[in-house]
């Protein structure tokens, strides 16, 4: 283990939340806290909105920034169905021919090490995947593989400090996305859209490293500067193996996600998949109006998508609510990339372009009608 990889100290203080954000939820009502959080977040995309245009204009058009493209089979991984829409968009995107969907993979770190995710959770997860996926089907929408069980845990840093003697998981999910990444190759890789911890795609490695070269892992998740959003707070060791043996693209959240107001959903077809996506309640710091995890999708169809990118490398440790998880440098000769500015204007194009297409839906238009 590199010097540069040491973790820092037990006692080292977390990062903090959100500036501001809890000292005014203690002093206001929750409602005027939300309305907050809602306000600044509009602002932030104003000024990521300003940025697009800007560098837009100096962006050479069709440009893909990005080491993949709609040509490589996918495979899907997440934890929870409910909390966005992103499954909804994948299933449409396989069902329209837009992408290849190889596989569907539920995956999450648990308790006690994730306190926010109970092991019963885990199987609800499971058995609301399930469902959506009935209901899709249900619904017209073709092309959908059964889904599969990934890694329920974290990986656990060895004591000495080395990638290779982490201890697979080697879950259902994750054999199944060895033996497809055997089967593809360096400049056709599997293409891996994670949108949990990254314990699946990290785990498919440390079962058999040989396929390295033949993964690309496109993740929502993390910062600019580091790793630590929740997502890389799940399972900080799994961010780290992926960081340092994969090639990594890392989209950070709650930037350049689609626009998706609920009554719009009304346009979809009347099908038991609208009916689902209707019922779902988007947590309230994202509006109930986006699809927040939808990005990396996006960024398959649409290489116009993102416009900037900076290549980074692991640059020490963060501990964040107790748990070690990694920053990231600046590097030129990285082998991560870090999407940086990205065009929330295609994002919302492209998602609804795919969910309205009466293509996505079988024989079902926009105006008829599944009871």
């Amino acid at each position: 283990m590199d010097s540069s990889d040491a973790l820092p100290p037990a006692g080292t203080r977390p990062l903090p939340v959100r500036p501001a954000h809890r000292p005014l939820a203690a002093r206001a009502s929750a409602a005027a806290a939300r309305r907050l959080r809602i306000a600044w977040r509009r602002a932030k995309e104003t000024q990521w909105a300003m940025r697009a245009s800007r560098v837009r204009q100096r962006t050479a058009p069709g440009q893909n920034l990005l080491p993949y493209d709609a040509r490589l089979p996918v495979v899907y991984v997440k934890d929870w169905p409910r909390n966005c829409y992103t499954d909804d968009y994948v299933m449409a995107l396989a069902s329209r021919g837009s992408i290849s969907l190889a596989g569907i993979v539920t995956s999450s770190s648990v308790a006690p090490y994730n306190h926010f995710v109970g092991p019963e959770d885990y199987e609800r997860f499971v058995a609301e995947r399930a469902e959506s996926i009935r209901l899709a089907r249900r619904s017209g929408l073709r092309h959908i593989p059964d889904p599969l069980r990934g890694p329920k845990g974290h990986l656990e840093r060895p004591a000495s400090g080395r990638i290779e003697d982490t201890a697979p998981i080697a879950s259902e999910g994750t054999l199944a996305i060895v033996e497809m990444a055997r089967r593809a190759a360096p400049d056709e890789p599997l293409l891996l859209v994670v949108c949990t911890g990254l314990t699946a795609a990290a785990d498919a490695f440390l079962v058999d490293p040989s396929i390295r070269d033949r993964v690309v892992v496109a993740w929502l998740g993390g910062h600019e500067r580091d790793m630590c959003d929740y997502d890389g707070w799940s399972d900080g060791w799994a961010a780290y193996v992926a960081l340092r043996r994969l090639r990594l693209v890392q989209f950070p959240p709650f930037r350049c996600d689609p626009s998706v107001p609920k009554q719009r959903l009304l346009q979809l077809p009347e099908t038991p998949l609208r009916r689902w996506m209707l019922a779902k309640e988007l947590p309230d710091d994202q509006g109930k109006s986006r699809d927040a995890d939808a990005p990396p999708l996006v960024s398959i169809v649409r290489p116009d998508y993102v416009l900037e990118t900076t290549r980074v490398s692991f640059g020490g440790w963060k501990r964040k609510a107790g748990h070690a998880v990694p920053t990231l440098a600046p590097d030129p000769h990285g082998a991560a990339l870090v999407v940086t500015c990205a065009d929330r204007r295609v994002a919302t194009e492209a998602w609804w372009e795919a969910m309205t297409d009466p293509a996505t839906w079988g024989r079902h238009s926009p105006s008829s009608t599944l009871t």
